[in-house]
């Protein structure tokens, strides 16, 4: 995990475009999601997405009358992350 939020943050500071469009390197949200899966870690996975939802859709909102590529990618993936977020939150709901 620590590896992953290394490579996050410095994809982050080096190439935000980039980061927010969701495209880099190996390592990436998606790999960080699934081992909170792997590990059955709910109670950390919520609070990922949820704050990754919102950093996404601040930078979309940031550049918005920018029509680049990376900032139609950034609101693509704040969508992503909402989707994600409403569908994890129903299937914990569900199971209590």
């Amino acid at each position: 995990m620590k590896a992953i939020n290394t490579m996050l943050d410095k994809k982050e500071s080096e190439s935000p475009e980039v980061f927010f469009a969701g495209h880099g390197s190996f390592l990436n949200y998606t790999d960080k999601i699934s081992l909170f899966e792997h590990f059955k870690k709910n109670e950390e996975i919520i609070p990922f997405i949820k704050g990754n939802c919102i950093k996404h859709f601040a930078f979309y909102f940031e550049n918005i009358e920018s029509k680049d590529y990376y900032v139609n990618a950034a609101k693509d993936q704040s969508l992503s992350f909402l989707k994600l977020l409403v569908d994890y939150m129903k299937s914990i709901r569900i199971k209590n």
